[in-house]
């Protein structure tokens, strides 16, 4: 929504209803009613909730709009951004690949994106030095990806290393998690990988991975 963001989230296909078991008419009608009255006073722009119990579906509502602007409603099937809350889902997705025998934690990230193969690293990035940097000691790999351990950074910091972060845009490729990988793993890393935790685009480069060990879009 472009005023605001759904409390839940829901796969594109609205589920099907399951008689309910777990949940009394009075406090799905009182729900249901806080999220319109919310949407309606514009708290947020609208809601998706969602209950299920033993993987079946025992209530769902949507309230309010998924444009504001364009006054489309909201539906079980709206696509939201989750931001970071696609850090644990791409986690799993990893982690079922790993599992299934296609993906290993200490595969290198560039056997899947040969663009990490040319990744370097800044040595020294103080203010008014031109960026110095190295190359790797060890390739990059998925278990860095998933402890965010990669050295990869992002654009919130004042150093010359986090304007150049900066530059990259990455929101620019907003539409395909190729383009957007691709601009990440040719700036230089933080951190030589494996040695410090740091938040950042790390989980963008592990989705990357999973569209290519899988053979299916993220997206």
């Amino acid at each position: 929504a472009r005023d605001g963001s759904a409390a839940v989230t829901v796969a594109a296909a609205a589920p099907s209803l399951a008689r309910p078991a777990a949940l009394s008419r009075l406090s799905t009608t009182a729900l249901d009613a806080f999220l319109d009255f919310n949407a309606a006073i514009g708290t947020n722009s609208g809601y998706v909730a969602v209950f299920a119990r033993d993987g079946r579906v025992v209530h769902a509502h949507s309230s309010g709009y998924a444009d504001v602007e364009a006054k489309l409603p909201m539906q079980l099937s709206t696509r939201f951004r989750l931001a970071s809350m696609t850090k644990p889902v791409t986690a799993v997705a990893a982690m079922m690949l790993v599992e299934e025998g296609r993906l290993s934690l200490n595969d290198p990230v560039s056997l899947y994106l040969p663009v990490a193969a040319s990744l370097r690293v800044a040595s020294d990035s103080s203010p008014g030095e031109p960026l110095a940097t190295e190359p790797l000691q060890e390739p990059l790999t998925v278990r860095q990806l998933l402890t965010f351990s990669a050295g990869i950074g992002h654009e919130n910091d004042p150093s010359p290393l986090g304007r150049m972060w900066a530059e990259r845009d990455i929101y620019a490729c907003a539409w395909s998690l190729e383009l957007r990988v691709n601009r990440i793993l040719t700036a230089p890393l933080y951190d030589q990988p494996g040695t410090r935790w740091r938040y950042g685009w790390t989980d963008d480069s592990l989705a990357r991975e999973v569209e290519v060990a899988s053979a299916q879009p993220c997206a």
